[in-house]
């Protein structure tokens, strides 16, 4: 079976039996970018938790499929026309540079 991965995936609002189908068809290794939730976020908190998220819950979960989760964390170019909290989310962004599974910040 070849060894496949997947450089751009939102895990986020996918379901465990894609990960076991991916899994059943090689994949091995996925980047989640970090994306716009549909709604406007209110507070840094928000950003933040969903980063959290994506950095540790959907790690675990791929994990339990032989999975290896990256994450790349952003403020979305949506999101940037609140420019307040986009700064905010910025300055926030800094505390993410050494996380295991954070590959970019973009």
């Amino acid at each position: 079976m070849s060894k496949l991965s997947d450089p751009h995936i939102h895990m986020y609002s996918r379901t465990t039996n894609d990960y076991d189908a991916m899994s059943k068809a090689g994949i091995e290794v996925v980047v989640e970018p970090s994306s716009w939730l549909g709604s406007p976020r209110t507070s840094i908190g928000t950003f933040e938790d969903y980063w959290e998220h994506i950095i540790s819950f959907e790690t675990t979960r791929a994990k339990q499929f032989g999975i290896e989760h990256f994450v790349c964390i952003s403020v979305n170019p949506k999101e940037a026309n609140n420019r307040p909290l986009a700064i905010d989310a910025i300055k926030s962004m800094k505390k993410y540079l050494d996380r295991e599974r954070v590959v970019a910040i973009l």
